[in-house]
């Protein structure tokens, strides 16, 4: 195999690892995400501010309103 095949193949090769890695590991399957605990009781706005809170974190420099 030639080094222009073989770098044209890693793109694909990783894509499709982690992919894979993905479904066997990733959150989807987690019992956490759809359990009652997260999304019923006193605590589920405090549990949802946080998950919001985080996403911005993650997607953003400061969470707000107005950028």
């Amino acid at each position: 195999m030639t080094a222009q095949a073989a770098a044209a193949r890693a793109p694909q090769d990783s894509a499709a690892a982690l992919i894979a890695l993905v479904r066997a590991e990733g959150s989807a399957g987690h019992r956490h995400p759809v359990s009652g605990a997260l999304t019923h009781g006193p605590e589920a706005a405090r549990n949802v501010a946080d998950i919001v809170h985080h996403l911005c974190l993650l997607h953003g420099r400061h969470p707000g309103v107005i950028d």
